[in-house]
């Protein structure tokens, strides 16, 4: 079918196979599967990402379930009943739908409820087709509040699954859980439960699945879940909990299954990285370094200079380090019997001069509004996505041009621009350029400062620019920063203007 336009409607098999005006869809011989995959892997900033900002994403359950599809031949036309029952594609998708032809008591809430209730860190949607049944997730851990879940007590009935994996939600949370009293899976992985709260939940007669993986529960926690009527299964891998506790509640609770990875001398698991429990990461004179693990008995090794933490020759954290200058940590997790974690980096801001007044001569994108002038020095920093609420954005013919007024003169030596890169459409400035004095219409120019193209392989995530200040005082600085005009042609958005991304100025 075509739309008056002549772009093309994918509503069939064929039409699908052919692909349209960017290619197939998929292709089995490509290492990252082809475009539509590609797309879903995309950013969610990204102009391309698939499903498109703003419509519900899929899960890492839906996406392997994709792969696994498009890996075994892309057949349209083969039910999962037909699959081999130890074809990776048929696990995958009895996973997903084992709920499916279970009866529910309750009456389905209406479409325009559920899309009410539905947000960027919060996805709602049936369980199948027709189905009463609702499944719950939420995303982006520094957004999450417990009311959030408050919120949903129109769908309390209907919500049968819900994912919290990697929120804060703490013990004292779990009655707030516990006014679900349908929920049949619940995964609480590697969140900041301990599990002194468990019995909490014990009214919750339907809950079959729990999963308490990542999370700092031990053993004698677990004792309350004898009392769950109808838990089967709980999931406890990359917990502190032995193999000795492990078979020892199997003896005690002989119709769960406990599910703990640990098969055997042969089986090892790999750490996560170490969590920096740092709500602000600008400071004015000093602060303590907080660190920790959610297994018990890991030792973190970590540096301050950048450099790549070792087991050998890095130190051990121990809780007394104060940072006091700005600083780039890096971290890593090491446990006998545990393959080493992946390193975990963080940078430290310090900033000494506080400007009275902030003007913002040029304004951002409207999406990305930030908290605007006090944005940039709330002593916040944006985070490593784009949808926190924390940036400021720069695109095309807009740039970052602020006015600082410290009300009398100060000195300062070194001016920091925090901004953010993913190499696709965000990247460093093209340019930052800097004037200053005591007289607002007698401003002195530094060399403007102009950043190298950026190449493939350069640093992602939070970037520091920083730029000396002249030794003499002033009471007036004026900065502007240049979003890069033309895109890389390495890039997936080769040749369009870049954006310039940005949370704090920092000034010692």
């Amino acid at each position: 079918e075509k739309k008056a336009k002549g772009e093309l409607i994918m509503t069939t098999a064929e039409l699908m196979m052919r692909g349209g005006k960017n290619g197939k869809l998929w292709d089995t011989t490509a290492q990252d599967l082809g475009l539509m995959i590609k797309r879903i892997h995309l950013p969610l900033e990204h102009d391309d990402h698939m499903p498109p900002k703003g419509k519900p994403q899929l899960t890492d359950e839906e996406i392997a379930i994709l792969e696994a599809w498009i890996k075994a031949g892309s057949n349209m036309t083969i039910k999962v009943s037909e699959l081999d029952k130890n074809d990776t594609l048929a696990i995958l998708a009895a996973a997903m739908f084992s709920n499916q032809e279970e009866a529910y008591d309750f009456e389905a809430v209406s479409p325009t409820t559920i899309e009410s209730l539905n947000n960027f860190y919060r996805v709602i949607k049936p369980l199948a087709e027709n189905s009463p049944a609702l499944s719950v997730s939420f995303f982006g851990r520094e957004q999450f509040a417990i009311d959030q879940l408050r919120e949903l007590k129109p769908i309390n009935k209907q919500a049968v699954e819900m994912d919290l994996s990697r929120m804060p939600v703490k013990d004292e949370d779990l009655s707030v859980i516990a006014q679900f009293p349908n929920l049949r899976k619940l995964n609480l992985n590697f969140t900041d439960i301990r599990g002194e709260g468990l019995g909490a939940l014990k009214n919750l007669s339907y809950l079959k699945e729990l999963s308490l993986s990542g999370t700092g529960a031990q053993a004698s926690s677990l004792s309350a879940l004898k009392d769950f009527p109808a838990l089967k299964k709980i999931f406890l891998w990359n917990t502190d909990i032995t193999n000795e506790e492990i078979n020892a509640l199997r003896q005690l609770n002989k119709k769960m299954v406990f599910e703990s990875g640990f098969n055997g001398d042969t089986l090892v698991l790999k750490l996560t990285p170490p969590i920096v429990d740092h709500e602000q990461f600008v400071f004015a004179e000093s602060m303590p370094l907080k660190l920790k693990h959610n297994i018990n008995g890991v030792e973190i090794r970590y540096t301050l200079d950048g450099a790549e933490p070792d087991s050998i020759h890095s130190p051990v954290f121990r809780g007394d380090i104060v940072i006091d200058k700005p600083t780039v940590l890096k971290t890593k997790a090491y446990r006998d019997g545990w393959i080493s974690s992946d390193i975990a980096s963080s940078r430290f801001y310090q900033s000494r001069l506080k400007p009275q007044s902030v003007t913002l001569l040029s304004p951002p994108d409207p999406h990305f509004m930030g908290r605007k002038e006090r944005t940039l020095f709330d002593f916040e920093l944006g985070g490593q996505t784009l949808e926190s609420g924390k940036w400021l954005g720069y695109s095309d013919k807009q740039q970052l041009d602020v006015w600082l007024d410290f009300a009398s003169p100060v000195q300062g030596s070194v001016f920091t621009l925090s901004c953010f890169s993913n190499n696709r459409r965000a990247f460093p400035p093209e340019s930052v350029t800097i004037w200053y004095g005591d007289d607002s219409l007698q401003m002195k120019q530094l060399e403007i400062l102009r950043l190298k193209t950026p190449a493939k392989g350069d640093q992602t995530g939070a970037i520091a620019i920083t730029m000396n200040l002249p030794k003499e005082p002033f009471r007036y600085l004026r900065a502007l920063a240049k979003p890069i005009a033309r895109i890389p042609e390495w890039s997936s958005a080769k040749g369009r203007p870049g954006w310039l991304y940005v949370d704090e100025i920092t000034l010692k």
